[in-house]
This record gives C-alpha cells, structure tokens and sequence, in this order.
C-alpha cells in the first residue's frame, strides 16, 4: 500500500472515531436536556398544586424521553454492526501487518466505548420514561409526593446520562 493509501485511511479511521465520539452527544444532548428542562417545570408546578401545568410539562417530557431513547437504541444498533465489521477489518490487516490494522484496532476500541455508552444511556433514558409514565399516573390521581419522587428519580437517571 502507497503512502497516500495510508494517509487517506488514516483519515477515513480518524474521521469515524470522530462520528462515533461525536454520536453519544448527539443521541442524547437535544431530547434529554428537553426532557430535564420539562421535568424541571413539572416539578414547579407539582409544588404549586397546578395539575394541568404538570400533565402538560409531563406530556412533552415523556415525548422527548422516549425520543432521546430511540435514539440511543439506533446508534448503540449502529455502532454494533460497525464494530462487527471493523472486528473483520482489523483481523485481515493484523494478518498483513499494516499500519492500517493499527487504526483499525484503534477504531475498534472507540467503537466498543460509544457502544457502551449508547447501551447504558439507553438504559438510562428507558427509566426515565418508566418514571415520567409513573409521575403521570400519580398526577392523574392527584398525588403529589409520589409526583415528586418520580420526577426526581428521572432527574437522577438523565444526570447520569450527561
């Protein structure tokens, strides 16, 4: 392999270790913060007694949750399949003995973190819903404390995210 091969290939490597680094933040930075922010106002108005304001405020954050859910669960999908294939990659380049192998197993290994990461955030997010589900019910119900408790157990879990 000519130099310019090598070069692009690093390139090509470091560039999805980018997108996989760059993957966790997106997956769950814009839905989960929306949710903590929604959850946030609910938990305001649960102090206040405002009922309506929380099941609206608990609407919009099971909505982002869940989306913030589906979007870790996609990319911990992604991330598997191209660890799948870069496992394949670094075994024939291993066997060839290339600088190319290197940043393969490079890749590799930032792959194996993001999914990691996607899966337990995945987990995460998936609590979270649980507990805005649970907040909703208590609220249709008119518990207040029990709103409460829920809502600071999804805060719990979507800190544990960021």
């Amino acid at each position: 392999m000519n130099i310019i091969s090598r070069v692009s290939l690093a390139f090509i490597y470091a560039g999805i270790i980018g997108l996989l680094g760059m993957s966790t933040a997106y997956a769950n930075a814009p839905h989960s913060v929306m949710a903590l922010e929604h959850i946030v106002n609910a938990q305001t108005h649960n102090q206040l007694g405002h009922k309506n304001d929380v099941k609206k405020h608990l609407t919009e954050a099971i909505k982002h949750a869940a989306e913030s859910e589906k979007m870790h669960a996609d990319s911990h999908a992604h991330t598997t399949e191209a660890i799948k294939h870069l496992k394949e990659t670094v075994k024939h380049n291993d066997m060839e003995h290339t600088l190319t192998g290197v940043y393969s197993q490079q890749t590799l290994n930032s792959a194996e973190t993001a999914e990691k990461a996607h899966a337990e955030a995945h987990k995460h997010m998936s609590e979270v819903v649980k507990h805005l589900k649970e907040a909703e019910t208590h609220n249709n119900a008119g518990h207040k404390d029990k709103v409460s408790e829920h809502l600071n157990q999804a805060i719990e879990h979507i800190e544990d995210t960021l």
